[in-house]
């Protein structure tokens, strides 16, 4: 009988171990979480992304939507030579990523019709493909060359982003949009 109510026992204080133990996990996760979403400038708020921005076209022409992506915070210009070379294959390998680990599309509507304008495909197909890099603000960010296309109506458009990445260094971009000026 004693038996039983140490065998009892034992088991009470497992459970309750094992309770305690799984509560603190649950409680730790839920923490981890919550930091990730959570911004440090506006505590308890978690950021949002944007769903889509509006243009305003003011003259027909040939434009251009790009998606930027962080890379790196900058390359000096080294006067050491292997310097040099290590910033060139970082870089090289961060176009890799964009080239292989993005799919989608861009969508670009006409806001007064409501209708699909054009579409843009991530990665872009054929001989459009090349690098493209932009400086803004403290980092450069980089780019794959998306195709040009043209707008012969001037007015508003909605362009909508439908970006995925396998990448883990891929995760937020940069849209640009602006006009191609003819260079004849």
């Amino acid at each position: 009988m004693m038996y039983y109510f140490v065998f009892i026992k034992g088991l009470i204080i497992m459970c309750l171990i094992s309770t305690i133990c799984f509560i603190s996990l649950s409680l730790s996760t839920a923490a981890e979480i919550q930091t990730q979403n959570e911004s440090t400038e506006y505590p308890s708020m978690n950021k949002i992304s944007p769903r889509q921005f509006v243009v305003n076209v003011e003259k027909k022409g040939m434009y251009n939507v790009r998606i930027l992506f962080s890379g790196w915070d900058g390359f000096n210009q080294p006067s050491d030579e292997n310097t040099r070379k290590k910033d060139y294959q970082k870089m090289q390998v961060l176009y890799k990523k964009v080239r292989n680990d993005l799919k989608g599309r861009i969508l670009i509507y006409d806001f007064n019709t409501r209708s699909l304008f054009h579409e843009i495909e991530i990665p872009p197909t054929g001989e459009t493909r090349y690098q493209d890099e932009m400086y803004i603000i403290d980092k450069y960010e980089i780019s794959e060359g998306t195709p040009n296309f043209e707008i012969k109506k001037p007015g508003r458009y909605v362009i909508i982003p439908e970006i995925y990445s396998r990448s883990d260094e891929l995760t937020d971009y940069t849209l640009s949009f602006r006009r191609i000026y003819n260079t004849k």
